[in-house]
């Protein structure tokens, strides 16, 4: 795990251990009612979640480092430079989901999005080690996804359909099951045409039957055509036969169908088993982000307030001046926009 993400989720664990304050006592101070504030600043749901649930820390190095954390992005956001982050929420719980069936192709394609997010996030965290120390340092501990994209996107079209470049043995079978069919499709036109002409046909157009080609006969004249029966109308009137002719044909198209479905299932194993082999590393990246989500939807919400830092210090006693409480503002905005009334201000209290 990365370092940063193992001290911040000892944190939160130690946290949940020791509260601070009881639940009662978070209820009286509307502690859930703030929380959801700003939780509402978070990109991701995952990321909001953890802040709807945030407890109050009791560990002053934790509370340190938190603001520690804080104060880089806001040092970035003062130069209007914010972190690139993407809703990674479903794309993680699907990788953390135990493996019951293969990632399909509209799944990896989402993998080879997270990867490329997760990277981005990365290049931006790295871009000023500076101005962002201890992010960059966390950064500098996860992976990058290059090579993982690269042979994703290879593979995959953007909606997760397996190219043809996929591999060399694909793009032969699919070109040779372009060709199959075609000959399928003027074999079985030449049949219907014949049939037409001498009047045997129920129907205008060649009809799929499961994945052959027939031709729709009158039943009385069904014999006149060799072939194999594949169906009949519910009124029995028309016979649905795939003609002799087109049916080694279809049997070969069959035959390259079968073997295209197997190299597609042999190269989406294949792809399976890069995602699993980098799953840690893309889960700790993505924790990474979403704890980034986490420090600016709090910052995000702090400027909104235009809250204050209070002054921390070991056994020292409280004390309040010119206290706003968020959730009574939030409250009278609310009244303000229903009634069209003049908008009203907190008064701010000592305590």
């Amino acid at each position: 795990m990365i370092a940063l993400l193992a001290r911040i989720t000892a944190a939160d664990a130690d946290a949940g251990a020791r509260p601070l304050a009881t639940e009662r006592d978070r209820g009286l101070l509307g502690w859930q009612g703030v929380t959801a504030q700003a939780a509402r600043h978070c990109r991701n749901r995952r990321a909001a979640q953890a802040v709807a649930g945030q407890l109050p820390y009791t560990d002053l190095g934790a509370i340190e480092l938190w603001r520690a954390l804080a104060d880089e992005l806001k040092a970035a956001r003062d130069r209007d430079q914010r972190p690139p982050l993407a809703d990674v929420s479903a794309v993680m719980a699907c990788l953390e989901a135990p493996p019951s069936r293969p990632l399909e192709g509209g799944d990896l394609v989402a993998v080879a999005r997270l990867a490329e997010d997760l990277d981005r996030l990365r290049e931006w965290l790295l871009r000023w080690p500076a101005l962002l120390p201890l992010w960059s340092a966390a950064a500098r501990e996860a992976a990058t996804f290059a090579g993982l994209v690269a042979e994703l996107r290879r593979c995959l079209d953007r909606d997760g359909r397996l190219q043809d470049g996929a591999s060399p043995l694909l793009g032969r079978l699919r070109r040779l099951a372009r060709e199959r069919e075609q000959q399928v499709r003027e074999s079985v036109a030449k049949a219907m045409a014949e049939a037409s002409r001498r009047g045997w046909t129920a129907g205008e157009e060649v009809t799929l039957r499961g994945d052959r080609f027939c031709l729709p006969l009158r039943a009385a004249d069904r014999r006149k055509v060799a072939g194999i029966v594949h169906d009949r109308s519910q009124t029995g009137q028309t016979i649905y036969v795939e003609p002799a002719a087109t049916v080694q044909l279809a049997n070969d198209l069959a035959e390259c169908r079968l073997e295209t479905a197997a190299e597609e299932t042999r190269i989406l194993h294949e792809l399976n088993q890069r995602v699993r082999e980098q799953t840690p590393a893309l889960l700790a990246a993505g924790g990474l982000l979403l704890l980034v989500d986490r420090v600016q939807a709090v910052g995000a919400w702090a400027a909104v307030r235009r809250a204050g830092r209070p002054q921390l210090a070991p056994g020292g006693s409280v004390r309040i001046a010119q206290g706003r409480h968020p959730l009574l503002e939030q409250a009278l905005a609310e009244q303000t926009r229903a009634t069209g009334a003049a908008a009203a201000a907190v008064v701010p209290l000592d305590l």
